[in-house]
């Protein structure tokens, strides 16, 4: 057991930094069709998490099977636990998608098909709990609620495939590749590091007791997020007038960029050793997968790299989403919850 509790302490807070490197370098689309490439950074930061919570559900669906068939407590306690994780990293799905959604779509609930059923697995999964307590008798209690942790089950395939059922926003897993214009060499390596240890921790949570040491590696994951999401945020205090790039054009060695701003409309020339874009064009047929994309903005062909992005007028500089910043912040906050959930073992 000292050795389950150390592993899982340990990869709760790689977890974490990863998360917090993957915030600041991973790549991002060229260009987006709405809202700023950047914010596309959130593969990392809410797809693991999602992915993650339907882990916890299937987890607990399994436990309660083997409850239901060889009336095992320790697995109907598994499975009473691994719903708490579940409820924990579907809230932090829910929440980081709205924000996701308010920069992108441009307000933070849309009803869309994969958002819907997210919440309604989220208050499913939360019914357990009304569901058990509504049941005196302590073994019929067990008995009703490891069956319905297993109808609940049904919501999770369900959220997952509402895109490929119903017409949604969400852009399916070959459309979301097909932004990156071939640059994935980020999402090879940390989106699979992210995705294992938030998995391993999710479902070691359950059965992991590390006591004090689940304390402290939650006070170190929220002391990460908190630091990268200060440094996110510092670059905002210092710019007195901000905005989304709608059109570029270049001339000579600059770049004419139009912004719009809470105060109007502003032209901002702007050197290409400053743009801080990689890469800062885009040639041949990558330049026309941009294009074919953002084909309703004929002004900005040469420039697909910077249309979308918010940026500080003076000193000039590209801002990060605030999606981004709330994505940190709740995976953090994800994370801690599980560390503090594991730390006080509860019996079924």
């Amino acid at each position: 057991m000292k050795l389950v509790n150390a592993v899982y302490v340990a990869l709760a807070v790689a977890a974490m930094i990863l998360i917090a490197i993957a915030a600041f370098t991973t790549p991002y689309p060229a260009c987006v069709e709405l809202g700023s490439p950047l914010a596309y950074r959130n593969i990392y930061l809410h797809i693991p998490v999602a992915i993650a919570s339907y882990a916890a559900y299937t987890a607990a669906m399994i436990a309660a099977i083997v409850y239901i068939v060889k009336r095992s407590v320790a697995a109907a306690s598994y499975a009473h636990r691994a719903i708490g994780a579940g409820i924990i990293l579907s809230i932090a799905t829910l929440i980081t998608g709205s924000f996701w959604a308010a920069e992108s779509w441009g307000t933070p609930w849309n009803w869309d098909p994969r958002e819907t059923a997210v919440l309604f697995l989220t208050l499913a999964y939360m019914a357990y709990y009304a569901v058990r307590a509504s049941i005196r008798d302590p073994e019929a209690a067990l008995r009703v609620s490891m069956a319905y942790a297993v109808a609940a089950y049904a919501t999770v395939p369900l959220s997952f495939l509402a895109p490929y059922i119903f017409p949604s926003l969400h852009p399916k897993i070959v459309n979301t590749a097909s932004y990156f214009a071939g640059g994935l060499e980020g999402t090879k390596i940390l989106f699979p590091l992210i995705l294992f240890s938030l998995l391993i921790v999710t479902l070691l949570s359950p059965i992991a007791k590390p006591g004090r040491a689940a304390v402290a590696a939650a006070g170190i994951v929220l002391v990460v997020g908190a630091a990268a999401a200060l440094a996110m945020t510092i670059p905002w205090s210092s710019c007195s007038l901000h905005g989304r790039v709608v059109s570029a054009a270049l001339q000579g060695g600059e770049v004419i960029l139009t912004i719009k701003t809470g105060q109007g409309i502003v032209k901002l020339p702007v050197s290409l050793s400053k743009l801080g874009i990689k890469p800062p064009l885009l040639h041949g047929s990558q330049a026309a997968e941009c294009w074919s994309i953002i084909a309703g903005h004929p002004s900005t062909k040469p420039w697909p790299t910077i249309l979308g992005h918010i940026v500080c007028v003076k000193p000039f500089h590209i801002l990060y989403p605030v999606c981004l910043v709330a994505s940190v912040v709740m995976d953090a906050l994800a994370i801690a919850a599980l560390l503090l959930l594991s730390k006080k073992y509860t019996s079924v």
